[in-house]
């Protein structure tokens, strides 16, 4: 034991190194062998493993000498699938005597002090699904609602799985329970309580059927008058009915205060006035669609009129020049005098009197033109307009004023000589027209014309004197015959439209007829701009037709009594400044303002005509149509010439698209300069849903920010992207339409401070 060759040996052996001592007899010195590896080491899951060598070789010392021994003869991975484990090298070396050496280095491989638990999950959030019949499918649900997401893995494994349970509420509307469950592979014991290595969640996903082309068959506004009962009248209204795409129409209601029931019938018993209220009908899980009615219960029971059976009133004298000697006589008759005891069986207290169906007409003026009786007529009107007469006379007398020459003029006793018509002039949105020339051409209309001929007759006499001288003597007998002649005049009364747009035309003669004519000049081109060039253009092409009969009385342009494309030229021309306004021939056309347009064949511009006028009226009033202005731009405040800044195309056809870049209507502010961007290109056109538009642009200016809209084709903004950046140069933008668009026609426009380009894309 004292040997020291077997002390080194031990001390070696403690320390982990496996030495081998040979000693051959005759040799010098004994000769020394063994391997060194390197030391157990523990590495977490998330290290790279492929090349292990990170964790140190192995070394060969032959007589205090080392080198590298040769690479392991064996490496055994004991790791389960997550990776964790054991991971064993065993090396091995023969020396040349074949004794053969061998160590072994454990790498242990460990999950980490923070494995995989819940805070790693993103589950996903809860929502509300609108539409007919939508899917949740989670393969068709856009992130983060389709399935959980992990935050970090590291050397777990983990797996998700759902199940549903489905709570329908009604027709439409539905929830859905979405139980999901994530395990960690890796961790996950079965049945452990409490659970290790799993968690769950409930996402709840609520079906809501949403229509937005649901719609109620609403009503149109209704008006009934009531004759009998004072408080108002049965108004019988039809049901109304509800639909939708996504289903049946669960419950149809009415808001209406005085229906009998509140379902889709709206009858019952209306005040007079106007009751509006609504129908409502719900769908789905609450969803509803509305619509606005109105009720209008007129009271159309008219005042009972009591008459004086007749009234006798004596002329005042009239002495025009201050001579003393009256020349006519005259006397104001109230229609009020003559009453006795009108009534209203409603109880209305607020009655007029007149002399003619116009309230307006309260007095009368009699002069000895009138002298004698003469029948009239006392109107009593209500608040409601309700009127109803009488029949009686008024004797004209002259007793005390004794007037000279105070005859009955046997054309126009029995009333008024003189009437007037008066009237207001507003345009199809109310606003009032001044500078109108009204007048009132008598028709067939004859002046007396006399003139006086003279006619001189001469004879001669001779006389002989007694001297023989012989004198003439003539004589000339002059006589004088008058000649009237009958020559057709037109007598005329007129007058101009205030800025309230008020007219009055005075001094008519009772029982003529007259032919009422209107008329305005526009020496400005207010109210025609471009976009009335489109809407007739659009019209022309049949891609949206007119439909308010004002409108296709303005769109005749050159007044030929049809719209073609020579109406297209001439508004062109003018709003162009091709031509000058003067070159259409009527500015302004005149209809009057009760003309019921449902009467087949019937021309409300015919000049109106009134026969054996017999009173004075108030209520002559007209519509004023500007000619070319079809989308009633006329600025009555601020009338300034409109300008066109540009147009791409002249002349159109019937398959041709005008297209339109920019226009300056009634004090916007656009460039006057050269365009800052240009729309290069834009596709797929047409597009299907679920593409994007790609809007390629030519920026020529410097970088700046576009507004993007889409309108569809009444103009309607459907979608709005604000301040969009495009740099200089060619750039592109990109549009997702919204999903909710039906397939069809639409617009896009980029709007920057100074500049307007349009664009039309088909959706498919």
């Amino acid at each position: 034991m004292n040997n020291p060759f077997i002390g080194l040996f031990r001390s070696l052996w403690l320390t982990g190194l496996f030495l081998l001592f040979t000693y051959t007899k005759g040799s010098a010195a004994p000769q020394s062998v063994w391997l060194e590896c390197p030391p157990n080491v523990t590495v977490w899951c998330s290290e790279d493993l492929s090349d292990l060598d990170r964790w140190g070789k192995a070394w060969v010392w032959e007589n205090y000498k080392k080198v590298y021994a040769p690479a392991p003869k064996s490496v055994k991975y004991n790791t389960n699938s997550c990776g964790i484990g054991t991971i064993v090298r065993t090396w091995e070396y023969e020396d040349k005597h074949w004794n053969t050496h061998t160590c072994t280095q454990i790498i242990t491989v460990a999950s980490g002090s923070a494995g995989f638990g819940v805070t790693d999950i993103n589950w996903p959030p809860s929502l509300e699904l609108e539409g007919c019949n939508p899917s949740a499918d989670p393969r068709l649900l856009p992130k983060p609602y389709d399935y959980p997401t992990f935050k970090k893995v590291g050397c777990s494994q983990p797996m998700y799985s759902y199940k549903d349970m489905k709570f329908t509420v009604a027709d439409g509307c539905m929830k859905i329970l979405r139980d999901w469950k994530v395990i960690d592979w890796c961790t996950y014991v079965p049945n452990a309580n409490p659970p290790v290595g799993i968690w769950t969640y409930t996402q709840v996903i609520k079906i809501v059927a949403k229509d937005t082309g649901a719609y109620i068959n609403c009503l149109k506004d209704t008006i009934v008058a009531a004759t009998n009962d004072c408080k108002g009248a049965f108004v019988k209204l039809d049901s109304v009915k509800a639909f939708s795409k996504c289903g049946a129409i669960s419950k149809i209601t009415n808001t209406s205060p005085y229906s009998i029931q509140k379902g889709p019938d709206a009858s019952g018993v209306y005040p007079v006035g106007t009751t509006e209220f609504y129908y409502i009908a719900e769908y789905g899980c609450g969803s509803v669609v509305k619509c606005k009615m109105k009720v209008t219960v007129t009271n159309n029971i008219a005042p009972t009129p009591y008459c004086l059976t007749g009234l006798i009133v004596a002329l005042m004298p009239v002495d025009s020049n201050r001579d003393g000697v009256p020349e006519d006589g005259m006397i104001e008759v109230w229609a009020k005098d003559l009453n006795l005891g009108s009534f209203h069986k409603c109880g209305y207290k607020n009655l007029r009197y007149s002399f003619s169906s116009d309230p307006k007409n309260t007095s009368r003026v009699f002069t000895c033109a009138d002298l004698g009786k003469n029948q009239v007529e006392i109107w009593v009107t209500d608040t409601f307009g309700n009127q109803s007469f009488c029949k009686t006379t008024i004797e004209i007398q002259n007793n005390n004023a004794k007037i000279p020459n105070c005859k009955r003029d046997s054309l126009t006793g029995g009333g008024t000589s003189s009437l007037i018509l008066s009237g207001k002039i507003l345009t199809s949105n109310l606003v009032p027209l001044e500078a109108v020339n009204v007048a009132a051409d008598q028709m067939n209309s004859f002046s007396l014309q006399s003139s006086k001929i003279m006619h001189v007759q001469t004879r001669y006499d001779t006389i002989r004197t007694q001297s023989g001288n012989i004198f003439y003597v003539r004589h000339s007998d002059t006589t004088y015959t008058t000649q009237i002649d009958t020559i057709w005049t037109v007598n005329s009364v007129s007058d101009k439209s205030t800025k309230e747009g008020n007219f009055t035309l005075k001094d008519l003669k009772k029982g003529n007829d007259y032919r009422i004519l209107l008329d305005k000049k526009q020496d400005n081109i207010n109210g025609l701009d471009i976009n009335d060039v489109v809407v007739l253009i659009r019209h022309i092409l049949n891609s949206e037709i007119i439909k308010s009969p004002l409108t296709l009385i303005a769109a005749d342009v050159n007044s030929d009594s049809k719209i073609d494309y020579s109406d297209f030229d001439l508004l062109y021309d003018v709003v162009q400044g091709n031509l000058p306004v003067t070159a259409i021939p009527v500015h302004w056309k005149f209809i009057p303002s009760n003309f019921d347009f449902s009467k087949p064949g019937v021309n409300p511009l015919l000049a109106l005509e009134m026969h054996a006028l017999n009173h004075s009226a108030s209520d002559l009033n007209y519509t004023a149509i500007r000619i070319g202005d079809l989308d009633n731009s006329f600025n009555y405040k601020n009338p300034t010439t409109s300008s066109v800044l540009g147009a791409r195309t002249r002349s159109l056809n019937a398959k041709e698209y005008f297209d339109f870049i920019q226009a300056q209507m009634g004090g916007s502010q656009f460039a006057h300069s050269t365009s800052t961007f240009q729309v290069h290109n834009y596709y797929p056109n047409p597009i299907k849903k679920g593409e994007k538009l790609i809007i390629e642009l030519n920026n020529l200016g410097s970088d700046h920010s576009v507004d993007v809209e889409l309108l569809d084709l009444s103009g309607k903004v459907l979608f709005q992207k604000l301040a969009d950046p495009i740099k200089i140069g060619k750039t592109q933008i990109e549009v997702e339409l919204p999903a909710h668009l039906n397939t069809g026609i639409y617009y896009f426009q980029l709007r920057s401070s100074s500049q307007l380009e349009r664009g039309k894309v088909v959706l498919e």
